[in-house]
């Protein structure tokens, strides 16, 4: 089963085939074609594919990224250890991103992609 640290949770729903490699674009293919997935605290499957990965996220920094992991796990309502599906997840995500956004989308990099999705368009 996939594992997914707390801010892939939120994050890997406006996916759209981009990203840092190729490895990294496969392993968010497989994580977002998985029904359920289990959710982690530190590194998981998409952080394993990625470039900046150490053992810790250098890109960002471990701290803001667990800063973020915790802040989505409290937004969707999981725990570390609970398997979650997609379906869980998107239906939460109203809630969550009007806070999610404020919180995070506003510095991250990847948000010109994100606002181009479907998911995205319809929060």
């Amino acid at each position: 089963m996939t594992k997914l640290r707390g801010h892939h949770l939120i994050c890997l729903n406006f996916f759209k085939g981009e990203g840092y490699s190729k490895e990294f674009v496969e392993a968010v293919k497989e994580a977002v074609s998985s029904e359920k997935v289990v959710v982690v605290s530190g590194g998981d499957d998409v952080c394993e594919a990625c470039p900046s990965w150490e053992n810790e996220c250098k890109a960002y920094g471990e701290d803001y990224i667990r800063r973020i992991d915790e802040l989505a796990l409290s937004l969707l309502e999981v725990n570390e250890g609970e398997e979650v599906s997609w379906k869980e997840i998107r239906e939460r995500l109203k809630s969550a991103m009007k806070t999610w956004r404020r919180e995070v989308c506003s510095e991250c990099e990847w948000l010109r992609v994100c606002k181009e999705t479907e998911i995205w368009k319809s929060i």
